[in-house]
């Protein structure tokens, strides 16, 4: 399925009688299931944080954002819709609308990675007044990014659909990358002075593990938009292995989750039938019952 650019608007870039079209090579599938199966780990996720009250927890709720936006960006994405068909003929303005919110979620996808790392970082290794603020405002704050996601791809859309050349969600895109880079760097550093100069305990690792995890996945993709960018050159073949690695991401984010944190493995398993809550609680109470006889 080919999707066409129809020129239905006043841009001169368009040539009224060339049909644009988006082929579909082998790579794109490969891409499009990647992105389904990712589609798929995120609902997972949001929903067992919607479900379940004990994972309701402060930074899961950052987590189920985070993972809401994926949802959004692997739904949306070119080689998704071009794969399946959804769309038979795209104007110039709802390629507009398309391209630019799609970059401005992925913008708040990394503010919410972003996020997710500081309030580990001051619960984990901050003070108990640093972190009791963090719990007070995380559903503001989570508030506050959605809003700005809206309002950043509104005003790049009308940006786009008035034919002035200003990517203003792809730049934040860039910035944002760039600065989580520096963030999660300064954060493993005072984190290794904390642990090994200062001996503090973490209370847990899952989360760190989880942002690199994110980090390391989509670093191909974001090093050739930076080298397409800066040095103006084609990554179009590596782009599109590159988009294949960045998709998963959601895939391992699920295998981390089941295997690192037992409330999440808990849940999960009940949900799906794997463990019933009666199973659990008779062998508590059988192993209750052999602690006494003993």
């Amino acid at each position: 399925m080919d999707i066409v650019i129809a020129n239905l608007s006043k841009n001169p870039t368009f040539d009224g009688d060339q049909v644009y079209v988006l082929p579909v090579s082998a790579l794109d599938v490969v891409n499009s299931i990647s992105a389904v199966l990712s589609c798929i780990a995120n609902a997972i996720i949001v929903f067992l944080v919607l479900k379940w009250t004990t994972l309701r927890t402060r930074s899961n709720i950052y987590l189920a954002s985070w993972c809401l936006c994926n949802f959004f960006v692997l739904v949306s994405a070119p080689v998704t819709v071009n794969l399946f068909g959804w769309v038979d003929e795209i104007s110039f303005e709802v390629l507009c609308i398309w391209e630019e919110t799609l970059n401005g979620i992925l913008f708040g996808n990394l503010v919410f990675v972003t996020i997710f790392l500081i309030d580990w970082y001051s619960v984990t290794l901050g003070t108990q007044n640093c972190a009791n603020r963090c719990g007070n405002c995380a559903k503001v704050i989570n508030i506050i990014v959605w809003v700005v996601i809206m309002v950043l791809s509104t005003a790049s859309v009308v940006l786009c659909v008035y034919n002035y050349s200003y990517p203003l969600t792809l730049m934040s895109y860039f910035i944002g990358y760039l600065t989580m880079f520096l963030i999660m760097l300064t954060i493993f550093i005072l984190r290794c002075v904390k642990v090994y100069l200062f001996h503090s305990l973490e209370k847990s690792k899952v989360e760190l593990v989880l942002v690199v995890s994110y980090f390391i996945c989509w670093l191909p993709n974001c090093a050739c938009l930076y080298v397409e960018l800066l040095l103006q050159r084609s990554t179009y073949g590596i782009m599109d292995g590159t988009y294949c690695v960045g998709y998963i991401n959601a895939c391992v984010l699920l295998v981390i989750l089941y295997c690192y944190d037992s409330n999440f493995k808990k849940c999960f398993r009940r949900t799906f039938g794997l463990e019933s809550e009666l199973s659990s609680e008779d062998n508590n109470v059988k192993n209750a019952r052999n602690s006494v006889l003993l």
